[in-house]
């Protein structure tokens, strides 16, 4: 992968508040969705692949049972 902008110190926040307080996923749900991107944590997730790790947590929530 070429050098790419990594989202800001905000942007990671701002996931893990919306994931856990929104979404009501756990710690390990949301890991589950980086981990399908190949991220082990939201601070490498590149900006450009922020906005897609947000639509599929949304929709990792919505599937759950």
């Amino acid at each position: 992968m070429v050098d790419a902008k990594l989202i800001s110190q905000a942007q990671a926040t701002r996931l893990w508040t919306i994931s856990r307080l929104e979404l009501k996923l756990q710690d390990c749900e949301l890991r589950v969705v980086l981990a399908e991107f190949e991220f082990t944590s939201p601070k490498l997730i590149p900006t450009v692949d922020y906005e897609k790790v947000m639509q599929r947590l949304a929709q990792f929530a919505s599937t759950e049972f």
